[in-house]
């Protein structure tokens, strides 16, 4: 490997802007791969000489892509690299996954023993993808040859480390539109036997040196990309900086906000009016009865009687608010928000809700007052008493409402009394 250094740090060294990488790997990429017999004169360089393989590069490439001229020197860069692993000399072999593990396809391995964390500055092109390829056009080989993808398309979604008992997953690595990588160096995860598998992980952007040509923007150095200085030494600070930057901008803004603020409470003033009005102007009495009856409320000899009644029972249930489960629990509350509720506008908005109230058990009652005698006029085997028993209930309800109502216009103090006396009428 040593015999290889010097032309690897000459490669290195060597700038190209990112597009002219991307040409140059799809070309090499799609006269590599399909072409039998050019791969095969490619894999030759498995059996020369480590100081031969840069020649042999050379001849390859202006022998096979001499179609390209514009595009020779980093169609080198990226065959010198793939080159360095398939010598027998190097030190790396791309191998057959074992059907035992998660992989599929190929693997990278060592034919060197390694120790935890040492750095592979030559394999800095991507091993086999694990991933089956989408490109039907490419199928036919891949199942057979390695796929080494060296090109910037694909690296994003590789990963190299399935989960395994000796391994674990890597992490994905984030970089900057500037920092992005077309290749990276390979880290050992732990120590390496001869011919064993290599469990490695992706190193991050500052031992990218060695693979600068293959990275957006030229040669990358450590000093350029360490991590910036901890402006705050603890949570706290942090945390008293941000009120503080807070406090200031208030300051800066205390009149916008003042006034943000009034237009936010107009606005919830103006849609509370508007949600009354509309409420008082176009509410309907009877909901489930009007779905059976029409907005008539008139039943005649074609009128389903059971659904009337379900419907009418419903409507006659629906005087009561939501928090009241049972009629004796309303009449405790609208009691107590009588009693309690001196302001005029507050007790004008309970008066008018009780008005309501009273419609509605006015309205139950008339519709089933006439279902009851238009059933025993024309229909009287299938008479029953169930509509006269639901209209005295509205009733029943209503002459308890008309009661607070009458104590309470001739005394507020004498309905209070009355209600903690327990002397009501329905108490």
């Amino acid at each position: 490997m040593s015999n290889l250094s010097v032309p690897l740090v000459h490669a290195d060294l060597r700038q190209f802007e990112p597009g002219v990488l991307q040409i140059a790997d799809t070309v090499t990429r799609a006269l590599l791969y399909p072409c039998q017999r050019v791969r095969t004169e490619f894999l030759a360089v498995r059996d020369i000489r480590l100081d031969q393989v840069e020649q042999f590069v050379d001849l390859f490439v202006h022998h096979r892509f001499h179609w390209f001229p514009d595009f020779l020197d980093p169609i080198k860069v990226l065959v010198l690299r793939y080159a360095v692993v398939e010598n027998q000399a190097s030190g790396l072999a791309v191998v057959r996954a074992d059907d035992k593990l998660i992989e599929h396809g190929y693997t990278l391995a060592s034919t060197v023993s390694r120790s935890c964390g040492e750095e592979l500055p030559l394999a800095t092109a991507q091993i086999p993808w694990e991933a089956p390829s989408r490109n039907a056009e490419w199928r036919t080989w891949a199942a057979l040859q390695p796929r080494f993808l060296m090109g910037p398309l694909r690296f994003a979604p590789f990963t190299c480390c399935p989960p395994c008992p000796s391994c674990t997953p890597n992490r994905k690595i984030q970089y900057q539109r500037g920092d992005r990588p077309l290749a990276a160096c390979l880290v050992t995860m732990r120590d390496v036997r001869a011919g064993e598998r290599l469990i490695v992980e992706w190193g991050d952007i500052n031992i990218l040196a060695s693979s600068s040509p293959l990275a957006c923007g030229g040669l990358h150095t450590p000093a350029a990309h360490m991590a910036r200085p901890a402006k705050y030494e603890t949570p706290e600070a942090r945390a008293e900086a941000r009120r503080e930057t807070k406090r200031a901008y208030y300051a800066r803004n205390a009149e916008r906000e003042r006034q943000i603020a009034k237009d936010r409470w107009n606005s919830r003033r103006a849609k509370q009016v508007e949600a009354r009005r509309k409420e008082a102007k176009g509410a309907r009495v009877l909901c489930a009865t009007e779905k059976v009856l029409g907005g008539a409320l008139m039943p005649d000899s074609t009128t389903p009687w059971d659904a009337l009644y379900d419907a009418l029972q419903e409507d006659l249930g629906s005087w009561r608010g939501r928090r009241s489960t049972t009629d004796l629990e309303e009449y405790h509350s609208l009691t107590r928000e009588l009693v309690a509720n001196s302001a005029e506008r507050t007790l004008q908005r309970v008066m008018q809700r009780i008005e309501r109230k009273v419609t509605l058990l006015s309205t139950v009652y008339s519709v089933a007052h006439t279902a009851d005698g238009v059933l025993l006029d024309k229909n009287p085997r299938r008479y029953a008493t169930r509509f006269l028993q639901l209209s005295r209930d509205a009733m029943a309800i209503q002459c308890v409402i008309d009661d607070l109502l009458f104590r309470f216009r001739n005394s507020p103090e004498e309905l209070r009394v009355a209600y903690e006396g327990r002397t009501l009428y329905w108490q």
